[in-house]
């Protein structure tokens, strides 16, 4: 009689101080890119890490219409400054991902040079900009380092898949509770997710 495979439960305990990279790229197996010709990882990790701030602004009524170009501009800035190349699936890592403490350090770099984002040619221009870049530094300062979700601005160490688990149980009790409009759980579930679903292309190869 074959030997029977032991499968394991995982246990991961998340706290508020996990590192949790929202920004974290895993390469996509080739065959898959293979079967799906028009997949673009990378453009659709972009509008997941839009979808993470638009969520966590809309929480706190920060008018999201007015700064939506400017945002777009700042997640294809911190990931055209990466080392992933959208061609090369081979450099979509973990380790060349950006994170959000670029895209603060983007933010940053706008209020002292307006003039980086496309077409703030005048100076009215160059003072709208600079006026969203620092209504986003004071509205996305929980990312900063010490603040509520300073966690997200770390590179990630979690790994949720392993070849010895079958389960993975993910302990949220130590994250703690809500503030400002936002359920900290739910927030960081959501981040989780999308996480799983980035180390889960390793078990498709």
């Amino acid at each position: 009689m074959a030997a029977r495979r032991c499968w394991t439960q995982k246990t991961i305990t998340i706290s508020g101080e996990t590192p949790l990279n929202p920004c974290e790229m895993h390469p996509t197996p080739p065959h898959v890119l293979e079967q799906s010709p028009d997949m673009q990882p990378v453009s659709a990790k972009k509008d997941e890490v839009y979808g993470v701030i638009e969520n966590f602004l809309q929480s706190r009524d920060v008018d999201l219409e007015m700064h939506s170009g400017l945002i777009t501009f700042l997640i294809d800035t911190i990931f055209t400054e990466s080392d992933i190349d959208p061609a090369d699936p081979s450099t979509h890592t973990p380790e060349n991902s950006p994170d959000l403490s670029d895209f603060l350090e983007v933010v940053d770099r706008l209020q002292e040079e307006p003039e980086m984002f496309p077409g703030a040619t005048t100076e009215s221009s160059q003072q709208k900009i600079q006026q969203y870049a620092n209504e986003l530094s004071i509205a996305l300062h929980p990312f900063r380092p010490g603040s509520t979700f300073g966690n997200l601005s770390k590179e990630s160490d979690l790994r949720l898949i392993d070849d010895s688990s079958k389960a993975v149980y993910l302990d949220l009790q130590q994250v703690e509770g809500s503030g400002s409009g936002l359920g900290k759980q739910s927030f960081i579930m959501q981040l989780l997710l999308s996480t799983l679903y980035q180390q889960a292309k390793k078990a498709l190869t």
